[in-house]
């Protein structure tokens, strides 16, 4: 995620938010959104070509704005913001009852609507329900705030060059639906939400089911978003992630994970099927907290969501990246614990123990 502290010529997409939808730990969609949008991969055969609105798609989605770490510290906050949204191509509003009651994010909507870009508008469902407070088939508890209306009026709303909400011509925006499936605030990590399933008494089958179905909701949505950021249909991005799940490559299919490779077989249960007993969403969080620790130009509080992984492999973090920055400098020849080298040792005749002292350090 970059931490663009300067004025720039072009953004390609700005993130309009209430501050206090990016607060909670693992509900910080601004600042997840925002490095998921800079690290997505555009299909090669995509860009350098026209999207649907003429505009030239771009080898990244990249600057993306969001006033945390856009914005210079002694900054003219409205000016600056203005300015902003004068040279973004496209706005994601993240949506929720708090985002409906911020009088900042209204204006920074109704700005850019009124600058001749409302087509370039996506929302992003975060908690509450679209047009719950003009939906006739819709009812507000106050007392539940699943039920409340969570588009900003200006998105639901034309708004003409003079910035009048035109209240008779009602609008519909594309949306892109974050939220957990009871409909309750989504949480940005799936593991955390498993978790939290298997604390409330779920089976851990059925949590894990739950949680995969979850991670698969997001990641829809947020192609979606990537898809309207793009000025490209939905189908051309789902079908090309279809492809690198499955591994087709010019018309042939090829095993994303070959038969000779462990599958990753989740929770220990009996009778346990062989394979590694991770789901495949805690390996993503592991490689995901590991890059963010290596990579000294990312911006950003450190995740510890992989950590119970971790613990799960008597691996402390910090033995754990030191692992993935020095390994191929630390191990030569045999990799594991003690016990496993003195096993390996036996099986192919060696007399020494190599590695030994790496391996008392980083597998105690």
């Amino acid at each position: 995620m970059s931490d663009s502290r300067q004025t720039v010529d072009e953004y390609i997409a700005f993130i309009s938010y209430r501050h206090a939808d990016n607060i909670e730990e693992d509900r910080q969609w601004a600042t997840w959104l925002h490095s998921q949008l800079e690290a997505y991969d555009i299909p090669a055969e995509l860009i350098g070509t026209l999207n649907l609105r003429g505009e030239v798609i771009p080898e990244r989605i990249f600057p993306v704005f969001r006033d945390e770490v856009s914005l210079p510290a002694d900054a003219d906050l409205k000016s600056a913001i203005t300015q902003a949204l004068d040279v973004s191509r496209f706005l994601v509003v993240l949506c929720s009852p708090r985002a409906v009651q911020s009088h900042y994010l209204k204006e920074e909507i109704i700005h850019f609507k009124a600058t001749g870009k409302a087509d370039r508008v996506s929302a992003a469902l975060l908690l509450g329900e679209p047009n719950a407070s003009t939906d006739p088939s819709k009812s507000e508890d106050p007392e539940d705030a699943r039920t409340l209306e969570c588009f900003p009026e200006p998105l639901r709303y034309d708004v003409n060059e003079r910035g009048e909400l035109q209240r008779d011509q009602p609008t519909e925006p594309l949306a892109a639906d974050f939220r957990l499936p009871d409909g309750g605030k989504g949480i940005t990590n799936p593991t955390v939400y498993r978790q939290q399933l298997l604390e409330s008494g779920v089976d851990p089958a059925q949590a894990d089911r739950l949680a995969a179905v979850y991670a698969e909701k997001i990641n829809t949505a947020k192609v979606k978003t990537i898809a309207g950021i793009l000025g490209v249909r939905l189908d051309v991005l789902t079908e090309r992630n279809r492809n690198t799940q499955t591994g087709t490559v010019d018309g042939k299919d090829q095993l994303f994970q070959p038969d000779d490779l462990h599958p990753f077989v989740g929770h220990l249960r009996q009778p346990m099927p062989k394979g590694i007993s991770f789901n495949l969403i805690d390996y993503l969080q592991l490689v995901d907290w590991t890059g963010r620790q290596i990579r000294e130009d990312k911006v950003g509080a450190i995740s510890a969501d992989a950590e119970p992984i971790l613990k799960r492999l008597s691996i402390s973090p910090e033995h754990w990246v030191y692992l993935c920055k020095h390994f191929e400098s630390r191990f030569k020849v045999l990799v594991g614990c003690v016990h496993s080298l003195e096993q390996a040792c036996r099986v192919f005749g060696r007399k020494r123990r190599p590695n030994l002292a790496a391996s008392t350090a980083l597998y105690p």
